[in-house]
C-alpha cells in the first residue's frame, strides 16, 4: 500500500490536481502511522519473548546523548523549544546496546518535545549510586498523579489536559521499560501536573 501510494504521489502514474494531492497526503500519513504501530507491536513481542538480539559493548553513554541531541535539536526548534544537554564529567562505563539505548532516549525526548508547548527539554546524564542515570526533563503539561502508574503498561495512553498522550501505539514507554529491564536497570517518572515531567532511567555500572 505504501509503495503504491508513493508511486502515485510522485506522479509516476500521471499528474495530480491539488485536491488529489491533499487526500493522497492524508492516506500516506495514515499508512506511515499504521506501519509505525505494527513495528511497535512486533518489537515489543520480540522483546517480551526474548527473541531480540542485543549487541553489547562497554563504554560511556555520552555518545548516545550527543547523537540523540543532534538528531532532535531541529525537531525541538521547529516547535519553538530549546533542547539542552548536561553531561557529567567522568561518567562510569556501562554495558549496553547502543542502538537500543538510542531507541529509549529518542522515545523519551520525542515525547517530551511533543507534549511541551513552551520552554525547554533537557537531557541530563550523571553518575548515580546505582550506576549512570539519564533523565529527560520538560516544561510541558505534566501528568496527573493518578495516571503515573499506567505509563509503562502495554497499550496504555494517558491524557493530561487536552492532549497528553504517551505515544501513538501506547507501546513506546512499555518498549523502553522492557529494554531497560533487560539491561538490568530501571526506568521511572516524576511529574507535577501543569509544570512538567522528568523521565529517568539508570544503567548499572560494569562489574
Amino acid at each position: 500500500i505504501k509503495e503504491g501510494i508513493n508511486i502515485v504521489v510522485e506522479e509516476e502514474a500521471g499528474a495530480l490536481n491539488d485536491r488529489q494531492k491533499e487526500f493522497l497526503g492524508i492516506a500516506k500519513r495514515n499508512v506511515d502511522r499504521l506501519g509505525a504501530l505494527i513495528n511497535d507491536v512486533l518489537d515489543y513481542q520480540k522483546l517480551d519473548s526474548g527473541r531480540t538480539q542485543f549487541h553489547w559493548s562497554v563504554g560511556s553513554v555520552r555518545p548516545v546523548i550527543e547523537e540523540v541531541a543532534r538528531s532532535m535539536t531541529v525537531v525541538a526548534q521547529n516547535r519553538g523549544l530549546q533542547l539542552r544537554t548536561v553531561i557529567g564529567d567522568n561518567l562510569q562505563d556501562v554495558n549496553y546496546d547502543y542502538d537500543r539505548i538510542i531507541q529509549v532516549l529518542n522515545n523519551l525526548v520525542n515525547n517530551a518535545i511533543k507534549f511541551t508547548q513552551k520552554g525547554f527539554v533537557e537531557i541530563v546524564a550523571e553518575n548515580d549510586a546505582e550506576g549512570v542515570k539519564v533523565s529527560v526533563k520538560d516544561t510541558g503539561v505534566g501528568i496527573r498523579s493518578e495516571d503515573l502508574h499506567r505509563l509503562f503498561q502495554t497499550f496504555s495512553q494517558v491524557s493530561s489536559g487536552s492532549n497528553r498522550r504517551t505515544g501513538e501505539s501506547g507501546l513506546g514507554l512499555a518498549i523502553s521499560k522492557r529494554i531497560i529491564d533487560l539491561h538490568g536497570g530501571r526506568i521511572w517518572v516524576n511529574s507535577i501536573f501543569g509544570e512538567g515531567s522528568v523521565f529517568s532511567f539508570v544503567l548499572p555500572p560494569t562489574k
